[in-house]
């Protein structure tokens, strides 16, 4: 996440736009698909996130979350909510969404990463989203970034954090059934980085190793 930032720069609307989005899908644990628009005229306001679909909520302990809500998803027609909370270091996306806010300013019924084009807005795209992360990734001379990979790197980092298997599952708005497929197909990712929690890596591969 540090080296994304050090590549954007973030007084430039896109860089801004995608910086936000990043920490969305990162730490809300999105999939690209929910925060981008496949192309620059499919904006719909029934289907993506709306500035106004972003709000501030506060559980019974005073504990403060950003909720984004994506109004419909390929999977669940009533939508779904991305939480997430103000988190210490480079990568917070409470700061992220303040700075998108002051440099590209969306209006309330525009799509919630929508940066300032020409005299006006435009949707935040996949290609152009995707397109400028690859060149992130050039730069810094480092492989691509992989299609879910900021999914997987959420889901990864909430489990480091020590947050239980099914709070994370319940996080993502997994169905038992879908959580145990993607933790199958994406073990070898994470597994490397679990070697220094052998008690998570332990519960993990209990989990998506077949039984016999």
């Amino acid at each position: 996440m540090g080296t994304i930032k050090r590549h954007l720069d973030l007084s430039v609307p896109l860089d801004t736009s995608i910086w936000f989005c990043v920490n969305t899908l990162f730490w809300g644990t999105g999939r690209t698909g929910e925060c981008t628009v496949k192309n620059l005229n499919a904006f719909d306001p029934t289907i993506h996130a709306k500035r106004s679909d972003l709000s501030e909520v506060e559980d019974c302990n005073g504990l403060k979350q950003t909720d984004v809500f994506i109004p419909r998803t390929k999977c669940l027609v009533h939508g779904k909510h991305l939480y997430f909370a103000r988190q210490n270091g480079d990568a917070d996306p409470e700061q992220a969404k303040q700075i998108h806010f002051s440099v590209n300013d969306p209006p309330p019924t525009a799509h919630l990463f929508a940066y300032r084009h020409g005299n006006g807005h435009q949707p935040l795209t996949r290609s152009i989203f995707q397109d400028r992360l690859k060149k992130v990734f050039k730069d810094a001379k480092l492989s691509p970034l992989l299609l879910h990979g900021l999914h997987i790197g959420g889901t990864l980092e909430y489990l480091l954090r020590g947050l239980p298997l099914e709070v994370v599952r319940v996080k993502g708005r997994w169905t038992s059934d879908a959580f145990l497929l993607y933790l199958r197909k994406h073990v070898q990712v994470m597994a490397p980085y679990m070697q220094a929690h052998p008690h998570l890596h332990r519960d993990v591969l209990r989990i998506v190793m077949p039984r016999v």
